[in-house]
Formats: structure tokens, C-alpha cells, sequence
């Protein structure tokens, strides 16, 4: 599967943020390792960034080989990396948020020569850390377990790096806003699953290598600066008041619950999450008046048991994905702040 001129393709999703790509590329440029290409997925509507990606394009022609691909609607970002996977040739994909900075110009040098003597490991993630205080963890590797109430949480996050975590260990999962791979295990274990569109998904197929066989590490011999919101950090209620993110991170939780645990597990944990995070959400809509909040987490609730069965039951979701794409491109976003 690898070619001869590269070893590593770098994939970004774009949707509205082709500056923060510029800013990304431009901490690329001092890598020591630079044999690798770049490959943009533009999901953004009616061509919004797709000028600005071609200018970076140019900008950077004598640095990067730059791809971009323009699918007729919007993928998300687990549909819009598999269409960018699906057409990469390297030996190895590195999946990189738009809203990162690589400070460490060995970074890629030494993520690839980690894989390259470790041929057991099938996907890593760097400790990251968070942008505006790069002093705080943002991820030093994983834990998931249905019986917490987060089932899944990143270690050490928003706590001062002092070390304790630079030791490279197994993971429960890599983080999609800096997951390297083998692009080989694809032929095994196929790709991202689309129905999730965005939040969840690298959870799903992380678990789905890891049944597989496959193992995956933390590497904290490198960081990645992640332009992440101190308050998301902080906020340890898990209150959503973004209607699309709340709808995809309820809804896509309970669809990984139906996938990777039994119908016992099910049962005991979920109704338990569902409940209390319901209950949150709900004390989020009437202290803003604003009521779509508890109606959004219903439906998502709704139609996270609809496909989560389904897809226990490994039943198409075709038409359904469909439907819910196209309530995705209308859902009512929250424009003024809530308290």
C-alpha cells in the first residue's frame, strides 16, 4: 500500500477554518521528517473556504504536496476522513484536527521510526496538550467504561504537566484530533463508521481495532498543541447548550453503548447516564428559556435506540443515515450565550 514518495499522509477536515489549517501547516514547515503529503477534505457549504484552502495550496507548493477534495455535501468529520482514506496510498494516516499546532519539530520523525520498530502497534496518539496554556494536558491517553457516568475520559486532563504521564503505554483509544495509523488496518477493520458523523467515532473504531486484535498506544515522546476552550475542559457537568453538539454527542453515546457492550450492560449503565445527563440538560433549558435544548436531547435519545438496535442487530441504516443528514443541515443552532 505504500508508495515510494511518501510515508505518512496528513488529513484535515475543513468546515470554515482554512485559517486555522494555514496555522497548522505553518507549524508543519519545521518538521525534520518531511516526507509526507496533505490531504484536505473541504466540507464546508457553497465553496465558503474553498479559495482560501487553493491560495494555501500555493503558498505551501514548495514545502507540501496539497490535495483537496470538494464532496457534494457535507461528511462530517467521519465521513470526510474516510473520503480522504479511502484515496491514500502511504504506508501510514495521520488524522489531524484543523485547530492543532505541532510545536516539536521531531514530532512526525518520531512517531514514525515508534511504528516502524514497533510493527504490533496499529494506531497512537500524542500527549496533547491545550493551546492558549500548554502547560495543561489536554489528552495522556484513555479510559472507557460503561459504568461511568463520562464512559470515556482522557487522562490527566486539565492538569499541569510535570512528567507523570511520559511514560508510552496501551490505550483504551487514540484521539481523533491527532490519531496516527497503519493505513493498512483498514482492509481489516474498515473505516470510520458515518452514521455518528462527528463525536464518538474514533471511540467506535478504536474499540472495533482493539476486537480486532490490534493494539493501540499512548506516545507521550511528542505533544500536540490542541486549540481547545478552557471552559469545554472545565465543564465537568457535561452540559451542552450547542444543539448540534448536544444531539450527536447524546444520540452517537448511546449508538456506541448498542455496538460495543450487551444488552445486560445496556440495561444497567445507560438508563442510569441517559437520566442524569437528561436531568442537566433540563435544568440548562429553563435557566436560558430555551426549551429546543430538552426537546433536541429527547430526539437524540429517540433516535440513539432507534440505530443503536439496528446496528447491534447489523441491520442497514442507510435510509435513516440519510434522514438524519438532512436534519443535521437543519438543526437550530443556540447563536446568543447561555448562562
Amino acid at each position: 500500500m505504500a508508495t515510494e514518495k511518501f510515508s505518512i499522509t496528513i488529513i484535515f477536515v475543513n468546515y470554515k477554518t482554512s485559517k486555522l489549517i494555514d496555522a497548522c501547516l505553518k507549524s508543519l514547515t519545521s518538521q525534520s521528517f518531511l516526507n509526507f503529503n496533505i490531504v484536505i477534505v473541504d466540507n464546508s457549504p457553497n465553496n465558503f473556504d474553498i479559495l482560501e484552502l487553493e491560495s494555501l495550496k500555493i503558498k505551501f507548493k514548495d514545502i507540501f504536496e496539497i490535495s483537496i477534495f470538494k464532496p457534494k455535501f457535507n461528511l462530517g468529520f467521519a465521513g470526510g476522513n474516510n473520503y480522504a482514506i479511502r484515496r491514500v496510498k502511504t504506508k501510514y494516516t495521520f488524522l489531524l484536527n484543523c485547530d492543532t499546532e505541532i510545536d516539536d519539530p521531531d514530532c512526525l520523525s518520531k512517531i514514525y521510526e515508534y511504528m516502524e520498530a514497533h510493527k504490533n502497534v496499529a494506531m497512537l496518539s500524542p500527549k496533547m496538550k491545550i493551546f492558549s496554556n500548554p502547560n495543561i494536558i489536554w489528552y495522556a491517553g484513555a479510559k472507557i467504561n460503561p459504568s461511568n457516568f463520562y464512559l470515556s475520559y482522557h487522562i490527566g486532563e486539565n492538569r499541569k504537566d510535570s512528567g507523570q504521564f511520559d511514560k508510552t503505554i496501551d490505550t483504551d483509544y487514540s484521539v481523533g484530533a491527532a490519531l496516527f495509523f497503519r493505513t493498512e488496518i483498514t482492509n481489516k477493520i474498515g473505516f470510520l463508521d458515518e452514521i455518528f458523523f462527528m463525536y464518538w467515532e474514533e471511540t467506535d473504531w478504536n474499540l472495533t481495532a482493539k476486537q480486532n486484535g490490534y493494539i493501540i498506544k499512548y506516545f507521550p515522546k511528542t505533544t500536540v498543541l490542541h486549540k481547545v476552550r478552557i471552559n469545554s475542559v472545565n465543564n465537568k457537568e457535561n452540559e451542552r447548550v450547542n444543539l448540534f453538539q448536544l444531539y450527536l454527542y447524546t444520540r452517537n453515546m448511546i449508538i456506541l453503548h448498542f455496538k460495543h457492550y450487551s444488552l445486560l450492560k445496556i440495561l444497567i449503565f445507560l438508563p442510569r447516564q441517559l437520566i442524569k445527563k437528561t436531568l442537566i440538560q433540563l435544568r440548562v433549558a429553563m435557566k436560558n428559556s430555551e426549551y429546543k435544548i430538552i426537546l433536541t436531547q429527547i430526539r437524540a435519545i429517540y433516535n440513539g435506540i432507534y440505530i443503536g438496535f439496528n446496528r447491534k442487530m447489523y441491520r442497514s441504516c442507510r435510509k435513516k443515515m440519510v434522514e438524519e443528514y438532512k436534519f443535521l443541515n437543519t438543526i437550530p443552532k443556540i447563536s446568543r450565550s447561555l448562562q
